[in-house]
């Protein structure tokens, strides 16, 4: 009877690998987890509402109408001119010299008197 028992323990072992092929099967669910990259796909499109951003510098260019204003600011000197009309009465200073000639006339009276002279010495 030892010997059979023997047998019976053998037997028992050798169902001990069954329960390993049933381990086998987690690798099925790792199939799945593969469809994720799908929808990084989608992730994509991101950049398309970038280019509605590049708009920004269009209404920079209204900006520069600001130096207009300043041509205005020229029209100053346009007053300036009529300071120069100061000239104008230091002309009626130049009336004084008229008066200065007439006494020249008189001294060229007395200098025809002594040219009488001259012939009487030739005599």
């Amino acid at each position: 009877m030892t010997t059979t028992r023997s047998a019976m323990l053998i037997a028992t072992t050798s169902s001990t690998p069954t329960p390993s092929v049933t381990t086998s099967s987690t690798p099925t669910p790792s199939v799945t987890t593969s469809s994720t990259s799908t929808p990084s796909v989608t992730t994509s499109s991101t950049p398309k509402p970038s280019v509605t951003t590049s708009s920004t510098p269009t209404p920079s260019v209204t900006t520069s109408s600001t130096p207009t204003p300043s041509v205005t600011t020229s029209s100053t000197p346009t007053p300036s001119v009529t300071t120069s009309s100061t000239p104008t009465p230091s002309v009626t200073t130049t009336i004084s010299t008229t008066p200065r000639t007439t006494t020249r006339s008189a001294m060229s009276t007395n200098v025809v008197t002594t040219t009488a002279f001259v012939p009487s010495s030739k005599r």
